[in-house]
């Protein structure tokens, strides 16, 4: 049974599924929840994530729900394994608005393109694609997904937001304090999405700072794959008068506020590298941790990893097998729901959501879950694991 697994073999395990996963170039694939890729959200390959708040998550290695900022263990600088106080784990959002509720409040909203002008339409369609993926996610509870896509929608709107609040201080105009205000924030939001670099270097050259609009424009580039559609024209926002200003900006706050309604975000604000959108900055860390043994760490990473690369089942996979590791039964559920409701799941991750209802001996789970299998291509290793699971099951008299 998974839950007395050895760590020496969870450890091969471990070693093989990272294997597959990292060694997938990231050339070959767009990034998660990319309109651009398919507005249905099919098939889309995933770059990093946002990070699944919700404000009364737990924490992977106890921190405080009430203070998602907080760090319960020492932070001892020299402890290269410090927990990252940034990342937090939820569990399942419920849908609790329907699809056909969302898309008729999102109607009440189409009229921020009424102040869009006409060049800066493209960058907001696709995050409007961002979301309807994200709710579709939402909707078969691949929350991961489903918030990967509605933050990097957010990101985008907030990014905007921000730029043009600065640049109407600039010109001694107040205006209200939007929902973010600090760029470090806009940034957590989605680590993924470069928009809120590219955004403080619109409006660094704007207010004459040029050594930082290149510096900021240099960590946008980073993640150039990821750059939204039309996000170039976004430039043109400096030349807007400050009526033109306003008018968007009550539209985009329409917007952000309607998107984290749907997946609320929690921002970490801790400094970056700006490479935090490779899966592979977060997987190394995992690998460091997982062969020091400091397991609690090694899913602390793991999960940052699939948030990063959403739609990657491999990664689902281990971070699954960690959390055996730590006899979490309810995070390796976690991770196994969400990744097995993804476009391409595939038998791995089903056959190992047999082999978790047969260890909590709930075998009416167990079976429904080999109806899936079945109904797909099975390889002999997984075939042999049903076969063993379905053994148990009926040595239990079910």
């Amino acid at each position: 049974m998974y839950k007395k697994l050895s760590r020496v073999l969870a450890f091969i395990l471990i070693m093989s599924l990272l294997t597959l996963s990292v060694g997938c170039s990231k050339n070959d694939s767009q990034p998660a929840g990319n309109p651009s890729a398919d507005s249905n959200g099919e098939n889309n390959t995933g770059n990093p994530s946002g990070k699944d708040q919700n404000g009364t998550e737990n924490s992977i290695t106890g921190q405080d729900s009430s203070n998602p900022g907080s760090n319960s263990q020492d932070s001892d600088s020299s402890d290269a394994t410090e927990v990252r106080p940034d990342i937090v784990k939820s569990f399942e959002i419920p849908l609790s608005t329907s699809i056909e509720e969302y898309s008729k409040a999102y109607e009440q909203l189409k009229n921020y393109h009424v102040n869009v002008p006409a060049d800066y339409k493209p960058f907001f369609d696709y995050a409007e694609k961002l979301r309807d993926i994200g709710v579709k996610y939402k909707s078969v509870g691949a929350n991961i997904a489903g918030e990967y896509c509605i933050h990097f929608a957010g990101s985008c709107v907030t990014s905007v937001r921000n730029c043009i609040d600065e640049i109407l201080k600039k010109r001694g105009i107040s205006v209200e304090d939007g929902i973010y205000t600090d760029w470090k924030d806009i940034v957590s939001i989605n680590y993924t999405c470069p928009v809120p670099y590219y955004m403080q270097s619109v409006y660094n050259v704007y207010a004459g700072n040029m050594d930082d609009g290149k510096k900021f424009y240099e960590l946008a580039k980073l993640n150039q794959n990821s750059f939204p559609d039309g996000i170039q024209k976004l430039e043109g926002i400096v030349n807007l008068s400050d009526d033109e200003l306003k008018l968007l900006r009550e539209e985009l706050v329409n917007f952000e506020n309607y998107l984290y309604d749907i997946y609320p975000a929690i921002p970490s604000g801790w400094e970056t590298t700006g490479y935090e959108f490779q899966p592979e900055f977060f997987v190394m860390a995992y690998y460091y941790c997982l062969e020091m043994e400091d397991y609690e760490n090694a899913l602390v990473y793991a999960d940052a990893a699939v948030r990063n690369n959403p739609l990657d089942t491999q990664l689902y996979k281990v971070a699954a097998v960690t959390a055996t590791m730590l006899n979490d039964d309810e995070s390796m559920w976690y991770y196994i729901s969400n990744g097995i409701m993804l476009d391409n799941a595939e038998g791995d991750i089903v056959t190992l959501a047999v082999t978790f209802w047969v260890s909590v001996q709930d075998y009416d789970m167990a079976e429904k879950y080999i109806e899936m299998a079945r109904m797909g291509n099975l390889s002999a290793e997984n075939e042999q694991a049903i076969k063993n699971a379905e053994t148990l099951i009926k040595e239990a008299g079910k």
